[in-house]
């Protein structure tokens, strides 16, 4: 009889306690108290569970890492040497060294204009100049010349500046005579390359006219960049051809800036 009341007793208090925890349940659901300090509330829910508070952290693992970009080798500055033309790039073959012309000489005669006779000093006495190279060569057969010459400046906003001289040199230089013997005649025609370019058709006779032309040479001469490149072509003849041979070895020789 006591065994079956202590078991009677038992199931009531297991019941009243569930109906308690229900009610204390069931309280919490629907019960909401105004929030007074949220800082607060937060730290007590981080002291109440330090845990699950650390867990919702990023893990150190999984955080983004900037990594730097790998440093990249700057460009070697261009030499002026490296510009010009060869051999092999000259047109209709049978060419030999100039070993007689020194194309970086500024020739040295009498003129009713030198700054005329030596319109390539402006490029070739700027300051801001760091290299420059020239090479020449010759066509035994007929005495025709092409000479090639290349300038590089600091940066292109000098070589900018050097080659606007230029072109204010040239358009002054329209007829000048050399040694007393001979009217040179200097006209332009368009060259469609580079940054800035300048296309020049010279002749030479008599001052009276009593000697026509005996030739034409043409020289183009190219900026891009900060580099300047020049091609002067004496073709010995009076075909207009050679202009255009001219501005085709300027391309080959400008082309390799861009390289």
């Amino acid at each position: 009889m006591t065994r079956f009341r202590q078991r009677q007793w038992s199931s009531s208090a297991l019941l009243f306690i569930g109906a308690q925890v229900a009610l204390a349940i069931a309280g919490c659901s629907t019960t909401t108290e105004p929030v007074a300090n949220s800082s607060e509330s937060s730290r007590a829910a981080h002291q109440a569970y330090p845990y699950a508070a650390a867990s919702s952290s990023t893990p150190s693992s999984a955080k983004s890492v900037t990594r730097s970009p790998s440093p990249t080798a700057a460009p070697s500055p261009i030499a002026a040497k490296d510009l010009l033309l060869t051999e092999s790039e000259l047109i209709n073959g049978q060419w030999a060294d100039d070993d007689d012309t020194e194309p970086e000489n500024l020739p040295d005669v009498e003129s009713t204009s030198r700054e005329c006779i030596n319109q390539y000093s402006v490029l070739n006495s700027a300051p801001e100049q760091t290299s420059r190279a020239a090479a020449a060569w010759r066509r035994p057969a007929t005495s025709e010349q092409v000479i090639s010459r290349a300038l590089v400046y600091s940066d292109a906003a000098a070589a900018e500046r050097t080659f606007d001289a230029y072109q204010a040199r040239v358009a002054d230089c329209t007829t000048w005579t050399v040694n007393g013997a001979f009217q040179m005649n200097q006209t332009q025609f368009p060259v469609d390359l580079g940054d800035q370019a300048v296309g020049l058709q010279q002749s030479s006779q008599a001052p009276d006219g009593s000697v026509p032309p005996l030739g034409y040479d043409y020289t183009v001469t190219i900026r891009q960049g900060n580099v300047v490149i020049s091609v002067s072509n004496s073709t010995r003849s009076l075909d207009l051809g050679g202009q255009i041979d001219t501005k085709t070895l300027a391309e080959r020789s400008v082309a390799k800036a861009h390289r």
